[in-house]
């Protein structure tokens, strides 16, 4: 009895491989974290860009499909579309999943918008013509150094693209 219990003391001296995985994977999901902290940023920008290109692309479907102007109007943390309603004046549409007002993500702010080569202020609408005859258009989103663009053609295609580090 005494020969086991003095073996089994000296093998337990190191880790064992189960103990060896457990800490390797507590380090990988710490390290995993930390990851997604740092590059947070560029994908809360780039999500928010998308986001925005995709609603824009599906306002100008609706407006040509519709037979109904559409406007995007910039507001001050965000975005809205408005319609013309029958006595020709501008109503923000609330009532609608895809083109009800959004709000950008914490930290991201409209850079700079561009109408037809014209900045944009807050307030500035984008034309959604049911025509199809759309305005070419940039509009810039930041969050501390990370900028995406999101960018129109007077063709109606909409791209999204990283616009650089302010400055450059």
């Amino acid at each position: 009895m005494e020969s086991r219990l003095s073996r089994r003391t000296a093998a337990s001296g190191g880790f064992t491989l189960i103990e060896m995985l457990v800490v390797v994977a507590l380090v990988v999901i710490l390290l995993g974290m930390i990851g997604l902290r740092i590059g947070g940023a560029t994908r809360d920008v780039r999500t928010e860009a998308e986001r925005l290109a995709a609603v824009i692309q599906a306002a100008q479907e609706q407006a040509l499909l519709g037979g109904v102007p559409l406007a995007l109007r910039l507001t001050g943390d965000g975005y809205a579309f408005d319609t013309q309603g029958a006595d020709r004046n501008w109503v923000e549409v609330v009532q609608d999943d895809v083109l009800r007002p959004r709000r950008f993500a914490r930290g991201v702010e409209m850079d700079s918008a561009m109408i037809e080569e014209s900045p944009a202020a807050s307030g500035a609408r984008l034309m959604l013509p049911p025509s199809g005859d759309w305005l070419p258009f940039s509009l810039t989103l930041r969050r501390s150094d990370e900028r995406w663009q999101v960018k129109g053609g007077a063709d109606g295609e909409i791209k999204v693209a990283p616009a650089g580090t302010r400055g450059s």
